[in-house]
């Protein structure tokens, strides 16, 4: 990324109820600010996530990604979602979008 600006991924993941450890779902994020336990690390590094439960409980997850400035401007969001299997792309500034089929399988294993 070019100086001043940085991305911020997601996990955005939504189960009926409470998790294993008795948490409610949620954001697993790269945000500076996350709780411990819903921190990814920054990236450019792999990491491997649990979200403790089955994958049979899970409604919807999907990526989330975006980039933002030092003064926390955004330019939009992609999403994709492994539920769904769609992509997704909003353009904050323009109000341009686009959503489309996409089987994520080739990309993501989950």
């Amino acid at each position: 990324m070019p100086d001043g600006y940085k991305w911020v991924i997601g996990i955005y993941y939504y189960i009926e109820g409470t998790d294993d450890r008795g948490l409610s779902p949620g954001t697993i994020s790269t945000h500076k600010d996350a709780a411990p336990e819903k921190k990814l690390p920054e990236p450019g590094k792999s990491f491997d996530v649990p979200l403790y439960t089955s994958k049979d409980r899970i409604e919807s997850i999907a990526l989330v990604f975006e980039i933002h400035t030092v003064d926390k401007a955004t330019g939009g969001r992609i999403f994709i979602s492994l539920t769904l299997n769609r992509y997704s792309r909003y353009d904050s500034e323009g109000g341009h979008s686009l959503v489309t089929e996409f089987d994520p399988r080739g990309f993501f294993e989950w």
